[in-house]
């Protein structure tokens, strides 16, 4: 995992780890206090970067 994110920030870091973890979307949202649009938007964000 640790390779797979090198080139991401921190915010989206953790959001991979919480993702990893098994959180739910509304946990994520919870925990980070971000919107709907803006989970999908850094899941989206994320997997561009991965690639």
């Amino acid at each position: 995992m640790e390779t797979d994110y090198n080139r991401l920030s921190p915010k989206y870091i953790f959001f991979a780890i919480l993702e990893h973890e098994g959180k739910s979307d509304e946990d994520i949202q919870r925990i980070m206090g971000i919107s709907e649009s803006t989970l999908r938007s850094t899941r989206s964000r994320i997997n561009s970067k991965k690639r």
